[in-house]
């Protein structure tokens, strides 16, 4: 599962910069579908994309730094 702690980092990390790359440790075994899921669900995060066990994730700051 995904702790507290790493949903409060990956938070502060979203508000700075946005556009975040997350490494799945390969000693997980949960489903990676179901751990996207439940972090797009926390964060309010948009999926960018997944390659291997690195995904991708997004979020425009209350002051956007990234334009589209």
């Amino acid at each position: 599962g995904i702790s507290e702690g790493t949903i409060e980092a990956l938070d502060e990390l979203l508000e700075a910069r946005e556009l975040v790359k997350v490494k799945i440790l390969n000693n997980n075994f949960d489903d990676r579908q179901e751990l996207i899921d439940e972090l797009m669900k926390k964060l309010g995060a948009n999926f960018v994309q997944h390659i291997g066990n690195i995904l991708t994730l997004y979020r425009p700051a209350k002051d956007p730094k990234i334009v589209l």
